[in-house]
């Protein structure tokens, strides 16, 4: 029985034969010529990944075009796009096309998925049988010196128009095919976009070797894994953040291993590879991520052999250098600038890569990245050079300088990428032992993300850059834009400096609605916010937003005023905020307190949710909505085209304590977080788990802190005690421990008449514990259990799962860890308080817990206003028009 034509192309809804592909092809360029395209015309492709963009790619070549290739995400409009390459026409897909975007692209637009649609009727039989994509290398197109014209990624700046010959890119891929032993059997599966330098590279080869490539949508990488995993593809290529994503799936249980077991080579390239990356796959794939180095000027420079990963070595044909900043040749093993030499890009020229490097004496090539240089000492010293110390201790983070601005000295700053929130001091010490002194940086700063271009997934040190200068107080570029509204920086320092200097008054005004330690902890954290406030905005780049409407919650008033109004500020014209009933009163004080010192356009109103839903109308703009779940729906099916909703809900917050946890210690921060504020702390963990090996000591030193907070004791003058503020929260509170008293293990009293909770303690074994929902008082729940297998058990069940907000682990395995980190905001052998940032991203994936509702679609995940806006936001607001009331859709990132 004859096989069946392998196919060329396979995607998730169609696949091509490469007869069938070269038949689309014809046709393709038929329709492109009917609708104006001629030979030498200078056409943009922004296409997303698909069978369609392809056949765009190929009929386009077929005609003798100067390809383009964009990805609008890129740039800030396709405009802009048209105006940094120089594009006469754009093919897009159809969704691009019926945008307004492409109107106003500033020149015609083609739709790209419909070219066949287009050809219909023109030409009878227009496909061509005798096409042989497989030869394209030898179409006239292929000697245009400007055939292809690729983008950089700009992660170092403004993105370049590099133009290249095809027949120099396809010889090209023929040395990496020499090197790689590509199968005629081979499935290629790139988790890449196709319209960059990497990603073309792979559906060239395919086509020119006649193998199958599985096109797949390279920004969700285990949605493209399991195409390639339905394809059995044989070999993989991504980014090295797309392989963590990938290794994080196996390692977590997402993917099964098993199912992966066609893949015989994992490929790897833009960007340097972590020693730790290399670890996991091996570990998790039982092989190494095979390394290449290249970039979108000269193509593929060097790569690893499959019998000999452990070393870089040029490819066939090209020539390397590594020489000192006065051009002299540097001896093997010295780092210094790397010079290729290829025989197609301009033969006989050595091109400077920009990149820090060294060679050995049998020719392996060592990359660690940029090649930026400060002088300590009398050395000089390399950011590249910190990045691969910190890589080889398994520390992800991207190293820059900045110019303090009082001794205009450079320094170094690491920025650490660090999704678990360790402790205060953790990543100084990793560093410290890691990095050499000689290379030491002069600061570490902690982020959960590194920033990365919208494309290519490359860490974006420009924004980096300018996202240090800001926070180190250092000189910033000469092309650095702040933020949208400058003059309104000074207000928050005005309203900072007022803080600061009036502390006790600040405190004072807080105390109706909260302890004394709690009002000190808000206002640290507000000072903290407001000061990181600049460098956040500098660091998403948010648009500018007309107005923001603002739901106050009943509790942290300071620190929300200036997470929800002040910073929003900086970027938004208008503010309008609506206090919670509860705490009215409060409310008011304090926005007046606070108004005449920033004197910012914000306005408070009275009235119900509902009218300030009607005054909303169809404006364009942000609305913040702090409360309960079901009153956030009722504001999200209000809205209207151009308003973006972040909801900031509800979540259980568990603790975690581990076999091998300090009990102690977690006990210590358990207490402390369900006590602060009386237990009216949004961050208070609802729900303690706790391994039965510590569990005993846990709960003794739980009750034993607790000793000295009896109902007698806060009753009593000068307690720091407060009463609940909302009457239904002590019915609950009562319902709870009523329900379960036979499980009560200390405390469990109540003064209704003064409205305050006896810190109570109550314990179960996991597979009896209750459901446990947010609760504003002082309950510590514990639930004691046997194995990690249980935890996810647990915290994956729906109703822990619609709450995931974030957890604090002591003594987890890292595997939990990392099952945690996907789900929701993690802290590691600290607290959240201890380790909150109020100026990143918070949350987790629960729909109760938190979303982000725009244009009829919701999603879930950490939020942060500035973010947010700068995602959501385009830079031209729709005109409004009437919108219908959506059902909620939710989407898991």
């Amino acid at each position: 029985m004859p096989h069946p034509p392998a196919l060329a192309v396979a995607s998730p809804r169609s696949q091509l034969t490469h007869a069938a592909l070269a038949r689309a092809t014809s046709t393709a360029a038929t329709a492109l010529h009917a609708a104006g395209v001629r030979a030498g015309d200078r056409v943009g492709l922004c296409m997303p990944n698909s069978p369609a963009l392809v056949v765009a790619f190929l009929a386009l070549a077929r005609l003798d075009c100067s390809i383009v290739l964009l990805d609008e995400r890129g740039f800030g409009s396709l405009a802009e796009a048209v105006a940094l390459t120089g594009a006469t026409r754009l093919v897009l897909s159809r969704e691009t096309c019926a945008t307004e975007a492409a109107d106003r692209a500033g020149c015609p637009t083609i739709d790209g998925d419909g070219l066949a649609a287009l050809a219909h009727g023109l030409v009878d039989d227009v496909a061509d049988d005798t096409l042989r994509l497989e030869e394209l290398g030898s179409w006239p197109w292929a000697d245009r010196p400007d055939g292809l014209t690729l983008v950089t990624s700009g992660s170092t700046g403004r993105p370049d128009v590099v133009p290249r010959r095809p027949r120099d890119f396809i010889a090209n891929l023929r040395r990496t095919h020499d090197v790689i032993g590509y199968r005629p059997d081979d499935v290629l599966a790139p988790l890449l976009p196709l319209t960059h330098q990497y990603g073309l590279s792979i559906l060239l080869l395919g086509i020119v070797l006649r193998l199958t490539v599985v096109v797949g949508p390279h920004d969700r990488v285990l949605e493209a894994l399991r195409l390639a995993r339905r394809f059995r593809a044989t070999v993989v290529d991504a980014t090295p953040q797309a392989h963590d994503a990938v290794l994080r799936a196996v390692e977590t249980g997402r993917i099964e291993a098993a199912g992966l077991d066609s893949v015989r080579h994992w490929c790897v390239g833009g960007g340097p590879v972590a020693a730790s990356l290399q670890q996991r796959a091996q570990r998790v794939h039982g092989s190494l991520l095979l390394d290449g180095y290249g970039s979108t000027e000269l193509g593929n420079v060097a790569h690893v052999r499959p019998d000999d990963p452990a070393r870089l070595r040029a490819l066939p044909g090209i020539r390397l250098r590594v020489v000192a900043p006065d051009g002299d040749e540097l001896p093997p093993g010295a780092w210094g600038h790397l010079l290729v030499l290829t025989p197609d890009a301009g033969a006989g020229t050595w091109h400077p890569t920009g990149d820090l490097a060294s060679l050995e004496t049998d020719g392996t090539l060592v990359v660690r990245g940029r090649h930026e240089a400060v002088l300590r000492n009398g050395l000089v010293v390399y950011p590249a050079a910190v990045e691969r110390a910190a890589a080889e201790a398994g520390i992800l983070g991207a190293c820059v300088t900045t110019t303090h601005p009082a001794t205009a000295q450079d320094r170094l700053v690491l920025v650490v990428e660090d999704r678990l929130r360790h402790g205060p001091g953790y990543w100084q010490r990793r560093v410290r032992d890691a990095v050499p002194p000689s290379v030491r940086p002069d600061r570490v700063v902690v982020r959960d993300h590194l920033p990365r271009t919208p494309v290519t997934h490359k860490i974006d040190r420009r924004r980096i850059r300018d996202f240090v200068a800001v926070l180190d107080g250092g000189v910033r570029d000469e092309q650095f834009t702040s933020v949208p509204f400058p003059m309104r920086i000074e207000a928050l320092h005005r309203v900072r400096e007022h803080l600061t200097a009036r502390s006790d008054e600040v405190v004072q005004l807080l105390l109706p609605y909260s302890s004394r330690e709690a009002a000190h902890i808000e206002l640290d954290a507000t000072l903290s916010a407001l000061a990181g406030a600049e460098a956040e905005v500098v660091m998403h780049r948010p648009p500018v937003v007309p107005t923001s409407w603002v739901h106050m919650p009943s509790n942290v008033l300071l620190y929300s005023y200036a997470l929800y109004v002040l910073i929003p500020a900086l970027f938004t014209e208008r503010l309008v905020l609506r206090p919670s009933s509860r705490v009215h009163e409060a409310t008011v004080a304090l926005h007046r307190a606070l108004q005449a010192v920033h004197g910012l356009p914000v306005t408070l109103v009275a009235g119900t949710q509902a009218e300030l839903v009607r005054s909303r109308g169809s404006a364009p703009g942000t609305i913040v909505f702090t409360g309960r779940y079901p009153n956030a729906e009722e504001v999200r099916r209000t809205l209207a085209p151009g308003q973006l909703m972040l909801f900031f809900g509800q979540g259980t917050n568990p603790i975690l304590v581990g076999e091998g946890a300090d009990a102690a210690a977690a006990a210590r921060d358990a207490v402390r977080m369900r006590l602060l504020n009386s237990g009216q702390d949004c961050f208070g963990p609802d729900l303690h788990l706790v391994h039965r090996a510590v569990a005993d000591e846990f709960v003794l030193t739980v009750t034993d802190l607790l000793a000295t907070h009896t109902l007698e004791s806060i009753v009593t003058a000068g307690s720091d005690h407060v009463p609940i503020a909302d009457p239904l929260v002590l019915r609950d509170v009562i319902e709870h421990v009523g329900r379960h008293r036979a499980h009560v293990r200390w405390g469990g009293r109540v003064d209704l008449r003064r409205m305050l909770v006896e810190p109570t303690v109550l314990v179960w074994d996991v597979v009896d514990a209750p459901e446990c929902s947010e609760v504003f008082a002082p309950v510590l729940n514990i639930a004691v259990y046997d194995d990690e297998h249980q935890v996810r058990e647990v915290l994956g069940s729906e109703f822990y799962r619609e709450r995931s907000m974030c957890a604090s682990l002591y003594g987890a395995s890292d595997a939990l860890a990392a099952w945690c980190s996907d789900r929701m905001t993690t802290s590691v052998d600290a607290s959240i308080v201890a380790t909150d940032d109020p100026n990143q991203a918070f949350g987790g994936v629960g729909g109760m817990a938190n979303y982000a509702a725009w244009a009829g679609r919701t999603e879930i995940g950490p939020l942060l206003i500035s973010e947010a806006v700068s995602r959501w936001f385009s830079a031209e607001l729709p005109e409004p028009t009437p919108l219908a009331p959506q059902p909620l859709r939710r989407s898991t990132p």
